[in-house]
This record gives C-alpha cells, sequence and structure tokens, in this order.
C-alpha cells in the first residue's frame, strides 16, 4: 500500500485496542493519584514563582494587562475603578494556587478524613473552575483553560458527577411531570455506597515487588518536584537572566519588554571593519521577540551568527551584543556585558559569565 493508504488490518487492530482500553471499568488508584500529584506540582510552581514584590506588593504585571484589556472586556472597566484590582487578583491567583497542591496530594480515597477537609476539597476545586474560566474570558490563553478545567474533573470522587446529574435528573422530573422518586434507586445507592465503604476497608498486602515500586514512584515524584528548583543555584535574578527559566511551571507570571533596543556587532579582524547584524533577514519578527529579552536564546543566536559569517568569510569574528531589559514595568537594566565576545563562551555552558549580574 501507499504511504497515504493503510491496509484492513491495521484497521481491524486499532478499533480492537480501543474496544479493550473502552472496555476497562475501573483502574488503579494510585494512577490518579499520580495524575492528581503532578497537577499539584503544576499549580504550586505556578503560584510558587508569584512570590515576590511585583506580584505581592506592586500587583504587577497583571495590573497593566488588566489595564490594556479594558475597553474589550465586558465589566472590566468598573472593576479597575475599584484601588489596587490588579493586587487583589494577584493574591487571590496566588493563594488558591498554591492552596489547592496540599489538597490535591492527600489521597483522600483510602483514607476517612473529616467533612471540613472534603469542603475546602471542593471549595477550592471550584474557585479553580471560576479563575480558569476568568483567565478564559480577559486574557484567551487559547485551549489552556478548557484543559485545565478538564484535568480538573478527574480529581473529583467517580461518582460525584453521575450522582450529581442523577439528582438534577430526578429533580427536574419531579418539577415538571411531579413524578416521585422511586425506593429502588435508593436500593441501588445504598448497596453502592456499601460496596464501596468495603472497597475501602480492605488490607494493602505489601510486598517487596509493591515497595520497591512505590520507592522507584516516590524518587519520581521528587524530581519533578526538585527539578524546577534549580534556579535558584545560579546567580542573579532568572526572571532577567533566563537561565533554567524553562521546564519550571512559570507560565507567564512575568513581563519582560525593551528588546527592541537588543543589537549584535560583528568585528572582522581581518578587514578591520564592523558589521551590525542584520537580524530582519535571518530572523522572523515572533523569534526577534523571543531573542530580545533573553540571553540565553541570544547566545544560540550568536553562535548561529558566527557559524554563518565563518563558512563565507573563512574566519571566526568577534561577535558582541547589546540587551536593556524592563522586568514588569520597572526601569531598564543592562543584562549583557557589552564589550564580551559571545562566541568565546560555549553552548550550555552555565552559568553564562557575559551577563550582568
Amino acid at each position: 500500500p501507499s504511504r497515504y493508504t493503510t491496509t484492513n488490518n491495521s484497521i481491524k487492530n486499532f478499533f480492537s485496542l480501543l474496544k479493550n482500553v473502552l472496555s476497562f471499568k475501573s483502574i488503579p488508584y494510585y494512577q490518579i493519584y499520580l495524575f492528581q500529584i503532578f497537577q499539584g506540582i503544576m499549580y504550586f510552581y505556578a503560584g510558587f514563582h508569584k512570590i515576590n514584590s511585583d506580584w505581592l506588593i506592586r500587583g504587577e504585571p497583571l495590573q497593566h494587562w488588566l489595564e490594556a484589556r479594558k475597553d474589550t472586556v465586558f465589566l472590566l472597566n468598573y472593576l479597575l475603578e475599584v484601588n489596587n484590582v490588579g493586587l487583589i487578583f494577584s493574591w487571590i491567583g496566588l493563594l488558591l494556587e498554591i492552596s489547592i497542591f496540599f489538597v490535591l496530594v492527600v489521597p483522600s480515597n483510602l483514607y476517612n478524613l473529616p467533612r471540613s477537609f472534603y469542603i475546602v476539597k471542593y471549595s477550592l476545586i471550584g474557585s479553580m473552575f471560576i479563575l480558569h474560566f476568568v483567565n478564559k474570558l480577559i486574557f484567551g490563553l487559547g485551549i489552556l483553560p478548557f484543559i485545565c478545567c478538564t484535568l480538573l474533573i478527574f480529581t473529583l470522587p467517580p461518582n460525584l458527577i453521575y450522582n450529581l446529574l442523577k439528582q438534577f435528573k430526578i429533580k427536574l422530573l419531579q418539577i415538571l411531570f411531579n413524578v416521585q422518586k422511586n425506593s429502588s434507586t435508593k436500593k441501588e445507592t445504598n448497596n453502592r455506597d456499601d460496596s464501596q465503604q468495603k472497597n475501602k476497608k480492605k488490607k494493602i498486602n505489601f510486598n517487596i515487588k509493591k515497595i520497591f515500586v512505590l520507592a522507584l514512584l516516590i524518587i519520581f515524584i521528587l524530581f519533578h518536584l526538585l527539578f524546577p528548583l534549580r534556579s535558584i543555584l545560579y546567580p542573579g535574578n532568572v526572571n532577567y537572566t533566563r537561565q533554567c527559566y524553562d521546564f519550571s511551571w512559570r507560565f507567564r507570571v512575568n513581563d519582560c519588554r525593551g528588546g527592541t533596543s537588543t543589537s549584535c556587532i560583528i568585528f572582522d579582524s581581518i578587514n578591520n571593519h564592523t558589521i551590525l547584524s542584520p537580524d530582519e533577514q535571518l530572523l522572523t519578527p515572533l523569534q526577534q521577540s523571543y531573542i530580545g529579552c533573553n540571553p540565553v536564546y541570544l547566545h544560540y543566536y550568536v553562535h548561529e551568527l558566527g557559524k554563518r559569517y565563518e563558512e563565507n568569510m573563512n574566519m571566526r569574528p568577534i561577535i558582541t551584543c547589546s540587551m536593556n531589559c524592563a522586568l514588569n514595568y520597572r526601569q531598564e537594566i543592562e543584562i549583557i556585558d557589552p564589550t564580551y565576545n559571545l562566541l568565546d563562551v560555549e553552548l550550555y555552558k552555565f552559568p553564562l559569565p557575559f551577563i550582568n549580574y
């Protein structure tokens, strides 16, 4: 068969596999619990990286982001009349994201916890639904709010949504047709609750294999919990330097501007002349915006410039750069030493010596 077609057997195999997956009536709780932990880690670091003076004292950059959208979002104009509304929203988002982490990491399905815990848990989950809805309404953010809301559903008990829909259906029938609740449904729900309580009280038998798997899972979770904190080991403010900034669950908690003043100068020591790097010919506007306030990306770009210049001119040039950036609407500062030859620094060598720490 050609590459645009497929055989009959592969289609049958796909549907048979899909049928087997959909036929599962239950899955192990530890799989749901792992998923819940990683979701909690995502929310925790989203709030943890907001613990700084800009978010907690100045309410920036959220205040500027809200003011930029006041003409396009309904009722936002009236909200901005409240003093320090950006600061209030900053604190609400931070407290919700950090609090929900401590609720999600508790394996509530394995233990009989007090009723107050479940009230707090479901209140926080409901608040996160509202937070994602508000983020979608004000900032857009593509499909990210929908994904987060869908993932939050997995943190709810298996029968909660089913029971809610069932209660809603019964109430609707009672209102519209005056239908009374059937006693058989009560027996079914009671039997289901009894079976669930029996399953909860089953003892967990540990053996060497289970202990080994549990140890591996703990190491795996600890790695994902500690890996985003690696930026603490680097000098300076990583919000400026951008070293170890990626893969840290930072989302968009900062607004770094001023990249239009970023420029690279190529010095030819043989012909003794200087060339200003033609960024418009090599980079798209989106790439220029990424490189403009990111010394790490700029370093990659400089090595690509040096490689091209060396291929065309058969000599290794000297490339220096200047970069001034403003973080969260503060005053611009100089990030890179303009006298340092960036080609002398190897790629992936951290911390970068040409940054002004």
